[in-house]
């Protein structure tokens, strides 16, 4: 019953956390036009309802999607160590998304480009390492290698359609797209958000469960006749999936699903239960932290994948060093 009431009151100390920078957020924008109040006039009203609530929408459904990815990808490897850019996912979309603009697609095949490619890639991965395991159910180490190799050679497949892209501006583009950045996200990116990562975040929860019982050794659970090697797959697919769809509307955002998850750990223990609501939520509270610091008080808009990667490594080592010690 403690246990209960302390998980309840750090769930409504991150709530009151989340209400308070969705109001600021909602209110104050760049330095040079602080505060935006709907009802003072239609300009402010057109601010407000078709340029700064979208993106906080798309900024809460970013971090919420990027942690839970996170939380998965570790319960799956039993690791803190590991985020959904090991089997590609992140890579992948993001060649999709420059592939897509290296030809010249517009619009909605722009960020559908990079969810198929983004899956066919986490779905390569897994194929391949299967191949080169003969087939001998999932060895971890295998996958991890697998996908290490693999992103390194999209990161270098990307850079040389980077450096041939043939326009100035969709250059500057695809660089702030590599950058990590929440500036004009629209009602559509919204859209797409729910209608791919919706879903998976769904069924993410409703497996939560079940992926505690990854905890146990494998072979134990296949004497049970639990499934491991589907539960372990599918759980890996869903979160690959949620990831490509946040890199399709805001591009590459690191360290998000690796320090959140380990801080929601740190916080309410290893049950997968409580710790993936745990995790969504102060992943979102962590991103709207961040959209809010890059573009309130400066007059130029920091990418929030800029902010984030500098905030994100002298955490991630504390808790590192957190871990060793204990």
């Amino acid at each position: 019953m403690h246990n209960y009431w302390v998980i309840t009151t750090k769930f409504i100390l991150l709530f009151g956390w989340f209400i308070l920078i969705l109001m600021l957020s909602s209110l104050m924008g760049t330095a040079d036009m602080a505060w935006c109040f709907p009802w003072q006039s239609d300009e402010m009203a057109a601010v407000f309802w078709e340029i700064r609530l979208p993106r906080i929408i798309c900024t809460v459904l970013i971090g919420a999607m990027l942690s839970l990815s996170g939380a998965v990808f570790q319960a799956v490897f039993q690791n803190p160590l590991v985020s959904p850019d090991l089997l590609g996912a992140t890579s992948g979309a993001a060649l999709g998304i420059i592939l897509s603009a290296f030809l010249g697609v517009q619009e909605w095949w722009l960020p559908l480009g990079g969810l198929v490619t983004g899956g066919l890639i986490t779905a390569f991965c897994v194929l391949i390492s299967r191949i080169i395991g003969k087939g001998r159910g999932l060895n971890q180490l295998v996958l991890i290698l697998t996908g290490i190799l693999l992103s390194s050679l999209i990161v270098a497949v990307i850079n040389l359609l980077h450096y041939f892209m043939p326009k100035e501006s969709t250059m500057l583009g695809i660089t702030t797209f590599l950058m990590g950045s929440l500036n004009g996200l629209n009602y559509d990116d919204m859209l797409l958000l729910l209608v791919f990562g919706g879903g998976t975040s769904l069924g993410m929860f409703i497996m939560s469960g079940k992926m505690n019982l990854l905890a146990l050794p494998l072979d134990v659970l296949e004497t049970q006749g639990i499934r491991v090697v589907f539960l372990c797959l599918f759980s890996l697919f869903l979160a690959s999936l949620c990831v490509c769809s946040t890199v399709a509307v805001a591009g590459i955002i690191g360290w998000v699903s690796l320090i959140i998850p380990n801080l929601s750990r740190m916080w309410v223990g290893g049950d997968n239960r409580i710790m993936l609501p745990l995790s969504a939520l102060m992943g979102a509270c962590f991103m709207l932290t961040a959209d809010f610091c890059s573009r309130a008080f400066t007059v130029v808009e920091i990418p929030v994948g800029i902010l984030v990667g500098i905030i994100g490594c002298p955490v991630f080592l504390l808790i590192m060093a957190r871990n060793l010690r204990h």
